[in-house]
């Protein structure tokens, strides 16, 4: 018999921590979701971001903008610089679900991706795992039983 793993569900703007056996997930568009894993302490983070950058003083939900959502992690993990080694990075998300055409003009996905990218390059961490982009939603599954993260793409649908 299998004994399958609590699951938390992470929704938009929310941060979530989890220890074995409680696992964590998010369903992405164009959001981002950022995921740490921190086998040493058996701890792990998920946070689901909507947008790039958070306006000055923003402080409702803690990952509603991609630039809170690294710090607040990072905060919430009790991580601290000489830790960030240990930390394996994931980027998922940041889909143009509307295939954007408008040129000069990045769809709010591509500008999710790119801020999670130079924020964690600018602390000092390193996704080991990306997946944004393109056209398709994905999953992210942060399994804390196996200390690993799987990314689905959701097939498109013709509506």
């Amino acid at each position: 018999m299998i004994i399958h793993p609590q699951v938390e569900h992470v929704r938009i703007g929310e941060i979530k921590i989890a220890k074995s056996p409680l696992s964590l997930q998010a369903i992405l568009g164009s959001c981002v979701g950022i995921a740490f894993l921190w086998r040493e302490k058996d701890i792990y983070g998920l946070a689901h971001c909507l947008l790039p950058l958070a306006p000055p003083g923003y402080e409702k939900q803690p990952a509603r903008y991609v630039s809170q959502a690294i710090p607040n992690l990072i905060k919430a993990m009790n991580i601290s610089p000489k830790d960030f080694t240990q930390i394996q990075v994931t980027l998922a998300g940041g889909a143009d679900m509307r295939e954007s055409k408008k040129t000069g003009v990045l769809p709010i996905g591509a500008m999710n991706g790119e801020a999670a990218m130079s924020i964690l390059a600018d602390m000092g961490l390193c996704p080991s795992i990306i997946e944004l982009g393109g056209t398709q939603g994905r999953k992210i599954f942060v399994d804390t039983d196996k200390v690993k993260v799987t990314i689905e793409q959701f097939k498109k649908m013709n509506v």
